[in-house]
């Protein structure tokens, strides 16, 4: 009987499950794996949505403040109503981007220029009991972004990697905070917005925003106070226009020189409020006048200008062709060469000149625009020249010009 049952067992087939086993221990650790990986994405993912809802609550905070302003001066509630500008894009008004205190001036600025400041934050003026509705007592003044935001000297442009860029960032960075936040989240931004910034530490405020701005023109128009000059410079990177799409997967604030110079130049001319440098810079792109991987076409300098009654001359490079041209009330941009404006290719408006040299406004920086230039420096610097000129238009040309 024993042998018997022996026999039975020496005959029994190993069982399979054991290699079975192994198979769905792979699967379930596949699957978990899986799991913690997409898990790691989306914890990425909500730090990144925290940041913003943190940086937008500290905007609205800031402005909050305004309203709690008991017993504050007028020029503290001004302060607070600038706020820190992470959002919008605007500086503080209480330090330029050397970290300079910019608030009197500022106030002084838009006192100068007939702007209404807000009111002052007395007991009197923010008690609910006086029957004064919120909207009727704030009153936002325009922003200054050139005076705001212009530097008393910026280096000449050179040609840098992202990571020779990023060596002059964490220079900049320790005098500056602004782009000492840009420094620590540098992975957040493009190369061109990287090295752009490394060139002019001006562009702190815009490069910030960048993240939370939509890729479109806010559609707020010019300021009474540009409207009150003869020559206000636009600059490319002023968050009204600058993150509006232009370029190959780029924006106006890093490649919209030449749509931001053809804008100046006609508003000069005509003073007409509409041809804003988005205007400008949708009419390229939706007609072709952006080249990939070259820039804005130089037809677009004469085609765009002829649409508004205005003719475009182009001589040849000389300081006495120049000189008559702005005799004769018309207006310059010249194409440049890498120099004091740029390190691969630019275009300049040149409105003026006086004993100290020509007057430019350069669309991508405020501190070269403070300068007089003289053609000793900038002539072997400019490759081509446009001569905009404001000619009488027959009543035809005049009314399909209104059109």
């Amino acid at each position: 009987m024993q042998d018997e049952r022996k026999a039975r067992a020496g005959n029994r087939v190993a069982p399979k499950g054991s290699s079975f086993g192994k198979k769905q221990r792979a699967v379930y650790l596949a699957v978990i794996f899986i799991l913690l990986f997409v898990n790691i994405v989306l914890l990425c993912k909500m730090q990144v949505q925290m940041k913003h809802i943190h940086n937008t609550l500290a905007a609205v905070l800031n402005e909050l403040e305004l309203y709690q302003g008991n017993g504050a001066s007028g020029q503290d509630a001004q302060r607070d109503m600038t706020g820190e500008g992470g959002e919008s894009g605007y500086p503080a008004a209480g330090r330029d981007l050397a970290g300079n205190d910019a608030a009197g001036q500022i106030t002084a600025e838009y006192e100068a220029a007939g702007l209404s400041s807000i009111v002052s934050g007395t007991a009197e003026g923010n008690s609910a009991s006086n029957g004064v509705a919120l909207d009727d007592m704030v009153q936002t003044p325009e922003i200054d972004y050139v005076s705001l935001c212009g530097l008393s000297e910026v280096e000449v442009p050179v040609r840098r990697s992202r990571s020779e860029a990023l060596v002059r960032l964490k220079e900049l960075a320790k005098e500056d905070e602004v782009i000492s936040a840009i420094y620590k989240n540098n992975r957040l931004y493009s190369d061109n917005m990287i090295t752009a910034l490394a060139n002019n530490p001006e562009m702190a405020d815009f490069v910030a925003g960048y993240l939370d701005a939509p890729a479109k023109a806010s559609g707020t128009g010019l300021t009474e106070a540009e409207k009150e000059q003869d020559y206000p410079l636009f600059l490319q990177w002023d968050p009204r226009w600058g993150y509006a799409e232009y370029g190959d997967n780029s924006n106006i604030g890093l490649a919209g020189c030449g749509p931001v110079c053809v804008s100046m130049a006609l508003y000069y001319l005509l003073r007409d409020e509409s041809i804003t440098p988005d205007k400008i810079a949708e009419y390229s792109m939706k007609n072709g006048y952006y080249v990939s991987g070259t820039g804005t076409a130089w037809a677009l300098l004469t085609d765009v200008p002829a649409e508004y009654g205005v003719e475009v001359s182009q001589p040849g490079v000389s300081e006495q062709t120049m000189k008559k041209a702005l005799d004769q009330g018309d207006i310059i941009i010249c194409s440049m060469r890498p120099g004091d404006f740029t390190a691969r290719g630019h275009f300049i408006v040149i409105y003026g000149y006086d004993e100290n040299g020509f007057q430019v406004n350069d669309p991508n920086c405020v501190a070269r625009s403070r300068e007089s230039w003289l053609f000793e420096q900038i002539g072997k610097q400019i490759k081509h020249i446009w001569v905009f000129s404001e000619k009488e238009l027959d009543t035809v040309t005049q009314v399909e010009y209104h059109k």
